[in-house]
């Protein structure tokens, strides 16, 4: 599979797989991948439910179902409004809540 192939397969494959999982206290959902690694990390505003928890943890299933040839990790994090999401380098949003320039939930 060829690096482009790959990227659609993991960016379509992860925005399916996030269908009915995203909470209202999802702030966003961000991947880097090669050709042996996906990885995920999911970012909450708030407390973790037990419910965002489990979600994620089935887009994780999911994800290591599309693409076995991968290893696949989750990795949740906490980071409240208004502290801004950084993308290192390789990494890209998948799901992106809007903000206000305030710091709270459009």
């Amino acid at each position: 599979m060829t690096d482009a192939e790959l990227r659609i397969v993991v960016l379509v494959g992860l925005q399916t797989a996030l269908l009915g999982q995203i909470s209202e206290r999802l702030r966003a959902v961000i991947c880097s991948w090669n050709s042996n690694l996906l990885s995920i990390t999911a970012i909450f505003d708030g407390t973790l439910s037990e419910s965002d928890a489990e979600g994620m943890s089935e887009v994780e299933t999911e994800m290591i179902s599309h693409l076995p040839d991968l290893q696949v990790t989750l990795q949740i994090k906490h980071l409240d409004v208004p502290s801004l999401i950084v993308l290192k380098r390789g990494e890209v949003f998948v799901f992106l809540r809007k903000e206000l320039e305030s710091g709270t939930v459009a």
